[in-house]
């Protein structure tokens, strides 16, 4: 295919990427480097310059789980045929179809600004517990030792955002609190505690949010810094609020899937190294084979 000029450059980049994968169907860009209000999805970490390798996998991972409990797949994008030279008008049907693509994607990512994180919203036809979706991968990373990312650090399930000031933080979660801590006559009482953190925006006062979300918390549901049932996260990230909430945040490695790997891995290289000895000493103990006694 000929291309001619910038622009034409600027549209092989485009279709380089899609046949390469690096643009994939479940994504749909968005600019403006700053984490979308009002939606739903998770946050992901990972080093600094690998934020394109980093979307690409954990949409990948997303994808697959997604369709492990049963939602639709997402059609593959056509990779375009660059061995015939196509007409301006069959290049804009083709990116006209790559748009349909987009449309039934059940993840979005977004460009948000920050190094060494991505946010991924989940759409209407995506998993609908963000919170049992995300500890479903993480635990599995715990479970069999292997993670299927290579750049991806935490993943944590983001359940609203919204402005990031105190009072719309406060309403915020005044709207969403009843879907984890019920009350009433009956309720089993939950244990919970709230993580704070800030990435790339002016500090707010810490404890001011934490008191702010606990004292709406209803009874009869209480603190337990050290063995909470859920975990209430807080991601502060330029002029936004991430709010989650995460079940087994402690026992799950605060959701790092690289070091719970590389935990599981090291379990396993000890168990291989306490279980030579033993082997050693029970053939050193063992009992002599019998034998006929000499005549």
């Amino acid at each position: 295919m000929r291309w001619k000029g910038r622009r034409g450059d600027v549209r092989k980049k485009r279709l380089t990427e899609a046949a390469d994968g690096k643009n994939e169907t479940q994504q749909k860009p968005s600019g403006g480097g700053q984490v979308p209000l009002g939606v739903r999805g998770c946050l992901v970490t990972c080093p600094g310059g690998w934020e394109g390798k980093c979307r690409s996998e954990i949409l990948n991972v997303l994808h697959e789980y997604a369709e492990k409990i049963g939602s639709k797949e997402v059609q593959e994008k056509p990779t375009p045929d660059d061995s015939k030279e196509r007409t301006v008008d069959e290049m804009l049907k083709a990116e006209v179809g790559e748009l349909k693509n987009l449309d039934q994607a059940k993840f979005w990512w977004h460009d948000i600004g920050i190094q060494g994180a991505v946010f991924v919203s989940f759409r209407d036809n995506a998993p609908p517990s963000v919170m049992d979706f995300v500890q479903q991968i993480v635990a599995e990373v715990k479970r069999t030792g292997q993670s299927k990312t290579r750049h991806t650090m935490r993943i944590l399930p983001i359940e609203i955002t919204c402005f990031a000031t105190l009072e719309e933080i406060e309403k915020t979660f005044c709207s969403h609190v009843g879907k984890f801590f019920p009350e009433g006559e009956g309720v089993k009482p939950l244990k919970y505690a709230i993580d704070y953190e800030h990435r790339a925006s002016k500090k707010m006062d810490r404890m001011a949010v934490i008191e702010a979300l606990a004292k709406n918390v209803p009874a009869p549901h209480t603190v337990d810094l050290g063995n909470p049932d859920i975990t209430i996260t807080v991601q502060v990230m330029k002029n936004a609020c991430c709010l989650g909430w995460v079940k087994e945040y402690k026992e799950l490695g605060k959701y790092n899937l690289q070091r719970l790997a590389e935990l599981a891995q090291e379990k396993e290289e000890e168990r291989s190294a306490g279980a030579e000895p033993a082997t050693k000493q029970d053939g050193e103990n063992a009992e002599p084979s019998s034998r006929g006694s000499p005549t």
